[in-house]
């Protein structure tokens, strides 16, 4: 994955800057304290392990990537913002 082969290049400072500034560009700020909370409801969602699968099929590069790894990457980057912020 992307993100694993990449973790070395990706700045953790400069990530979570860039979420803040992203995040308040949105008006969507208030949603980032509740990032692990979101994670967790979309983990357990079968609808949204069902659009994965589905996104898999339509997109060649996404096949060989499990939606639990997606999961892991993006709680991997929620650490890095919450460490970093």
């Amino acid at each position: 994955m992307l993100l694993t082969e990449q973790r070395d290049a990706i700045s953790p400072g400069i990530f979570a800057d860039a979420v803040t500034n992203t995040a308040n560009q949105r008006s969507m700020s208030r949603l980032l304290p509740q990032a692990g909370h979101i994670l967790d409801t979309v983990e357990g969602s079968s609808a949204t392990a069902e659009l994965w699968r589905r996104y898999q099929t339509a997109y060649k590069y996404a096949a060989g990537v499990e939606f639990a790894d997606v999961i892991s990457s993006l709680r991997l980057l929620t650490e890095w913002y919450n460490d970093n912020k």
